[in-house]
């Protein structure tokens, strides 16, 4: 993918499109490749994904699934960089202190973010008995509801293809639709032809509720499908796509140790609120801070709006 969008960034269809065409394989890269280059600088691989851990995981997600998300997800964060550059050259920062005083405050987001990570990780695990006690004391956070695993294999093609590329993609499944029917397995197939993306190797989606497929355009053919069965080929608006299901899960009360997972997290979740109120009163005491409440209210409703007329005077 990276190698691909590179070479897309470069070439004139970047400022025609805003899909990248061609397949997006789950291919392996090493630390040091380089991602983008802008002028001297080089960022790569290892300082993409160092940046996207720091960041709430719902940033990425439907990335890891959804290989359209992946590709805005990657123009988006590759255009900001760009517009950040041009914002640096022309002096913003320097000559707009309201500017440079916003950039901070995202900075302060993530960095408030991480110190709360930091706290958490330093000062608190669930303990044992903490966790079969709410084991004990709240089964309904261990219910299960039917799900299944499914792997995917296909060939995409862009909103706006042309003919052609249609034509090609669709040679492209067909080929991949011959390997299987030779004896190739899924996860080879998905691995080494596919367009489409998993979050684990060989296609792999992951678990999905069965609820939720049945919701889906093609449901009622893939809900019923038994654990190594292959649907039919499935065309889409973005191309044409096999299933193979991979595991199947029925509903019932996980076990306490299937459930540690779960438990552990809604520990940490209820303690990180209490977490975030004590954190705040000792830095508050160590910093001898005092925030005067009503002087920010009035800051920030004295800032002119577009449509007001107060923004035609401001300084």
């Amino acid at each position: 993918m990276i190698l691909q969008l590179r070479r897309y960034l470069r070439g004139p269809a970047f400022f025609a499109f805003g899909w990248i065409c061609g397949p997006l394989a789950g291919a392996a890269f090493g630390n040091g490749q380089p991602v983008l280059t802008i002028g001297d600088e080089k960022i790569t691989v290892e300082q993409v994904r160092a940046e996207y851990a720091a960041l709430p995981p719902t940033t990425i997600q439907r990335a890891r699934t959804d290989d359209f998300a992946a590709r805005n997800l990657a123009l988006d964060w590759y255009h900001k960089i760009l517009f950040a550059k041009g914002a640096e050259d022309a002096g913003i920062p320097a000559r707009d202190e309201g500017v440079q005083r916003a950039a901070q405050g995202l900075a302060r987001q993530i960095l408030a973010a991480a110190y709360l990570r930091d706290q958490e990780a330093s000062r608190f695990a669930p303990s044992e008995p903490e966790m079969r006690q709410l084991f004990a004391m709240e089964p309904s956070l261990c219910a299960s509801s039917e799900r299944m695993r499914f792997a995917r294999l296909g060939a995409m093609t862009a909103k706006n293809a042309s003919e052609e590329e249609k034509v090609a993609a669709r040679k492209r499944f067909d080929a991949m639709v011959a390997r299987l029917e030779a004896g190739d397995s899924f996860a080879d197939v998905a691995n080494q032809d596919s367009d489409f993306s998993g979050s684990g190797t060989g296609g792999d989606m992951g678990w999905i509720p069965t609820e939720s497929i049945r919701k889906t355009a093609n449901g009622d053919e893939l809900a019923p499908l038994a654990v190594g069965a292959r649907s039919e080929v499935i065309e889409t608006s973005r191309g044409w796509l096999i299933y193979e299901v991979l595991a199947r899960e029925a509903a019932g009360e996980l076990s306490y140790e299937s459930c540690r997972g779960r438990l552990d997290e809604t520990i940490r979740r209820r303690y990180q609120r209490d977490l975030r109120k004590r954190a705040v009163n000792e830095l508050a005491e160590r910093y001898e801070s005092f925030l005067d409440i009503d002087a920010f209210v009035a800051a920030i409703r004295s800032v002119p709006l577009p449509d007001d007329p107060r923004a035609a005077t401001a300084p």
